[in-house]
């Protein structure tokens, strides 16, 4: 199964078992996808797919495998759809929870963000998530080349 049906059955429910199904969202392309996705709320489509990527290990980390975490999110209170805690990440019922989650978090800091900054490219995006609005000094991945990461996932695989 290719890796942009696999995220279009999580961002629109539709089962391995259901592909005819799913062909009414018409040719499944990435630009189908981000289209869809922006359908749904999402902001920078392609970036939030290099994060699915990227933070799942194309969809075969534990983290993801086990806690239907597609972005590898720490548990918090303020987490709304996690219903519990394993590996000190949120764990969700499945993946369509892990999305919902993100795209509150994505709303949440582009609002902040925005009180500031203009934000409009992708690349101003990437800006934010290496300096989030709301948290001085933070970034939201660990890794200090994560956002280098997820401009190589783009380039390489979501063109």
């Amino acid at each position: 199964m290719g890796l942009v049906f696999l995220i279009a059955i999580l961002l629109f429910g539709r089962t391995v078992e259901e592909p005819a199904q799913f062909s009414a969202y018409g040719e499944t392309s990435w630009e189908n996808l981000f289209r869809k996705m922006e359908s749904q709320g999402f902001e920078f489509p392609r970036v939030v797919t290099s994060q699915m990527i990227l933070e799942t290990g194309s969809f075969t980390s534990d983290i993801y495998q086990h806690n239907k975490n597609v972005f590898g999110m720490k548990k918090r209170k303020d987490r709304t759809y996690s219903t519990e805690t394993r590996a000190g990440h949120s764990a969700y019922k499945n993946a369509a929870l892990s999305l919902a989650e993100y795209l509150k978090y994505q709303k949440m800091i582009l609002c902040l963000a925005r009180k500031k900054y203009k934000i409009e490219t992708e690349d101003d995006y990437l800006w934010v998530l290496d300096h989030l609005p709301h948290c001085r000094g933070c970034r939201y991945a660990e890794d200090p080349l994560y956002t280098t990461k997820l401009r190589a996932i783009i380039a390489r695989d979501l063109n």
